[in-house]
């Protein structure tokens, strides 16, 4: 029997994306979904050998070159391969393409852009968003096509493929007295620029919030530059760089939910839980990292602490809405030589890196300019990519997959009649603001046994699918499952799992004859219904009923010799397990002692003495030393070598015996003779003695006594 369950549900709106690429279609856009995704109810015909290789992004043959703007990589095996997507903007040439290119710079997709704040990020398996403020595409990465839109946005928009409608931002200037103020509008556009809804931020920004900055007949007072539409719970997340402020803003209601930072009401604790006024300086790129943590890019320009040592930084911050505790949950501070005072942004990714842009033309005591950076959990940089030059620029950056991502989970050895859950985990092919679908097909060596829908989390969280597994016979199986996007670009694992009787035996392999209470003892999971047998020599000694709890045999009637030990399990009369063995029996012998230290004499000054003893016995019980006839030690002994560390009197003679015993009370004995010689002092003996004291301690072999 097989059940799946799945960490999430599917739910979405089928039809709803259905019309929507249909209208895309008409309107000579690319939404085009492949063919090729899997169904899961015809899945029973896709074989798993139809699935041999996976998706690539082909080089359009004018771009199959590395950037003639001289681009430097650094990459090692901790990075998460992918594609880099971003606006490269050459100020020289005047050229401001959006660019794809692999891990090690190569270009392999171009999208001409103007020298705006231009940026996008990926909505499917095939299609990006691009944005401008002369208009706004969808981008198909695989074709090459595009449609565009009669609507732009500045810095950052969001588009939601439920609605059809796009989330914008529009400055908007308001006067009072002489000055004008730079605010922005939040407003959602359909897809041909009709308002569906707008808000104002100079309807929850007071005139008093104006940091001072950029003084002149117009008044920079908000410059937002992030829009996050989480999707599934409508809300909009606004970072307004000049307020050093996020806000969260109810989409249906149009109320600011909070607001976090310089003008917020959460209390801002750094990674150290000190108190602070503030967490970032300047930021970009606002995004969900999973329900209670945001990252950003702390550009720290104009920071209130120590303004002329400003640092940039990757930030995370998890909030407590409870609380209202907002505190620093991880941070990556570059060097000096990665400051940027303005542009920037900061992802995390699947496995757990993040990566970040540091984008502006130039940077401190270094003639690089733009900069990409991945780094581990631990601050490390895994991967780099840059280009020297002053007249080049990058505003964001994004990294993104041709098919979903899954991991490998160990093979496994499992007892027979176990339930089993066998889970993976899955993640959608880019950093995407809402829920995406998918499917899935699971093998059991080559053949279908289950296939259904699955949802792909936002933000690139994972989604975990779980298979539970019983009722399997003893051997080795093949799971391979295989998760679709919507496109029907797929992923594949394999996970071998072997079934068995997971019996472990304890006890010796030889043992002296006349030992007591010497028992072979098995140990397993409870199973059922089946009857165990022993053999001795091929004789049948003993029937039981198994019960897993333990089974014990008793050797004490071995006689000595080799003898053939084979533990059986049947279920029905069918041999299902057996654990097959010898067993040495020896006649009883006293402990042998194979090396020992022979008699002889130190100095004076050379009284710290270390002997050692090799012995061997079939049963080992103690030892116990004697120093001139009076027990001085006595322990546990179990085969090993006898170490014995001592400090002689500074004169005469010492005797040192030891004893070992054997469970069968078999004992043997040695005698070390220690002399101690007074020192000599004359300086005819000074060569000598410096002699004799480069040899130190003399020890022997002794073997000729026990042979």
């Amino acid at each position: 029997m097989l059940m799946v369950k799945l960490s999430q549900r599917f739910f979405s709106p089928i039809l709803l994306i259905f019309l929507f690429i249909l209208y895309i279609n008409q309107s000579g856009s690319i939404l085009n979904v492949n063919s090729t995704k899997l169904a899961s109810s015809n899945s029973d015909n896709i074989l798993l050998s139809d699935f041999t290789s996976n998706t690539t992004l082909k080089s359009y043959k004018d771009l199959e070159k590395v950037s003639e703007d001289g681009t430097y990589v650094f990459h090692s095996e901790e990075a998460f391969d992918g594609y880099n997507f971003f606006q490269f903007r050459n100020f020289s040439k005047k050229e401001y393409n959006f660019r794809i290119t692999d891990m090690e710079g190569k270009i392999i997709r171009e999208f001409p852009g103007n020298n705006t704040f231009s940026y996008g990020h990926m909505i499917n398996s095939t299609t990006i968003l691009l944005y401008t403020t002369g208009g706004t595409y969808f981008w198909n990465i695989e074709t090459g096509d595009y449609h565009r839109f009669p609507l732009g946005s500045h810095h950052d928009i969001s588009y939601n493929p439920r609605t059809k409608t796009f989330m914008t931002m529009k400055e908007s200037k308001v006067y009072q007295g002489q000055y004008a103020y730079r605010y922005d509008i939040i407003r959602e556009v359909n897809m041909v620029g009709e308002i569906i809804w707008e808000l104002n931020t100079s309807s929850f920004v007071p005139f008093e919030w104006w940091s001072g900055e950029y003084d002149g007949a117009v008044r920079d007072i908000t410059h937002s530059n992030s829009l996050f539409w989480d999707i599934e719970e409508d809300m909009i997340y606004l970072l307004c760089r000049n307020l050093n402020t996020f806000f969260k803003i109810n989409h249906s209601s149009g109320e600011i939910v909070w607001g976090l930072g310089e003008f917020g009401n959460f209390a801002l604790l750094d990674d150290k839980g000190n108190r602070r006024q503030n967490l970032f300086s300047h930021a970009h790129a606002l995004e969900k990292v999973d329900n209670d943590t945001f990252i950003l890019f702390d550009n720290d320009y104009l920071n209130q602490t120590d303004p002329q040592n400003c640092r940039s930084q990757l930030l995370e911050i998890t909030i407590n809405e409870t609380s209202m505790i907002a505190k620093t949950s991880w941070f990556w501070r570059a060097s000096p030589r990665y400051y940027s005072a303005y542009w920037g942004d900061a992802d995390r990714l699947p496995n757990g890196n993040r990566f970040g842009t540091f984008g502006t033309k130039s940077h401190i005591d270094t003639d690089i300019g733009p900069r990409l950076v991945e780094v581990n959990e631990s601050g490390h940089i895994v991967w780099e990519m840059y280009y020297k030059g002053s007249t080049l620029g990058i505003y964001k950056a994004e990294r993104f997959k041709l098919n979903p991502i899954l991991n490998s989970p160990e093979d496994v050895i499992i007892q027979k009649n176990e339930i089993y859950r066998l889970s993976w985990q899955t993640w959608y092919n880019a950093r995407t603001r809402l829920k995406m679908n998918g499917s899935y097909t699971l093998y059991q060596n080559e053949q279908v046994i289950d296939a259904g829908d699955i949802i792909f989390n936002q933000f690139w969280l994972p989604t975990t699918l779980t298979f539970e597994l019983d009722s399997f016979k003893l051997g080795e199986y093949n799971f391979t499952l295989v998760v679709f996007d919507e496109g029907g670009h797929f992923v594949k694992d394999s996970v071998n799992v072997t079934v068995k009787y997971l019996i472990y035996r304890e006890g010796p392999n030889q043992i002296e004859l006349g030992q007591e209470n010497v028992k072979i003892r098995w140990i397993g999971a409870n199973i059922p219904s089946i009857t165990g047998k022993i053999f001795v020599n091929n004789t049948l000694t003993k029937t039981f009923a198994w019960n897993g709890s333990e089974e014990i045999f008793d050797l004490d009637s071995l006689q000595p010799g080799k003898h053939n030990i084979s533990f059986q399990l049947f279920d029905l009369e069918k041999l299902d397990f057996y654990d097959q063995f010898w067993i040495t029996v020896h006649s009883p012998s006293p402990p042998k002692i194979t090396d020992a230290p022979e008699d002889f004499w130190v100095w004076s000054n050379q009284t710290n003495v270390t002997l050692m003893w090799k012995a061997r016995d079939i049963s080992p019980k103690t030892y116990s030393i004697y120093v001139d006839d009076l027990l001085y030690e006595t322990d546990a002994w179990n085969g090993s070598d006898i170490i014995f560390n001592y400090n002689l009197p500074s004169e005469g003679e010492v005797s040192i015996t030891l004893f070992l015993y054997d469970v069968l009370g078999n004992s043997v004995e040695d005698i070390v003779i220690i002399e101690v010689r007074t020192l000599p002092t004359t300086k005819a003996n000074f060569s000598v003695i410096g002699l004799l004291l480069g040899l130190g301690i003399i020890l022997k072999k002794k073997r000729s006594k026990f042979n």
